[in-house]
């Protein structure tokens, strides 16, 4: 993921919270049926998928605002958004936060160890308190807080 990404998982609403660990995330899966519609409504808002790799479909641009969805198996799929904090998010922030509602998911934020309501302004602030944001705003003031920079 680069940095000027923020990433939000699309969890559903009956869901635990995610497991954050050192080596990554896991999150619940979405059923086949949320998974159908998940697709269908990116699909229409967003277009045709690019297959990155076999069972990662992405939808959006690859480098800035996109879904990911990963499929495990027939029944067992992922999602997962990456907001680019350098540009204006806020056209693909509203898709997001619609097919969180469509689909009667949650959104939560890794980095921030928290669930980010699925409301416009929620998700907009979440990503202003990112690293994504930190960077995009002042990449240089960014890295030299880096351990070991500067």
């Amino acid at each position: 993921m680069a940095i000027w990404q923020f990433q939000l998982y699309v969890v559903p609403s009956d869901a635990p919270t995610p497991l954050i660990t050192d080596d990554g995330a896991e999150w619940a899966a979405l059923p086949p049926a949320k998974l159908a519609a998940a697709t269908d409504f990116l699909r229409e808002k967003l277009g045709k998928p690019k297959v990155a790799l076999e069972g990662c479909e992405q939808y959006g641009d690859e480098n800035g605002c996109r879904v990911d969805v990963v499929l495990e198996s027939t029944a067992h799929a992922e999602l997962s958004a990456r907001i680019d904090a350098r540009d204006d998010a806020r056209a693909f922030i509203a898709v997001l936060c619609d097919l969180a509602a469509a689909i009667d998911c949650n959104l939560y934020s890794p980095e921030l160890v928290a669930k980010v309501e699925a409301e416009p302004s929620a998700v907009t602030a979440a990503v202003s308190r990112s690293r994504a944001a930190a960077f995009s705003t002042n990449p240089r003031s960014f890295l030299s807080s880096l351990p070991g920079v500067g």
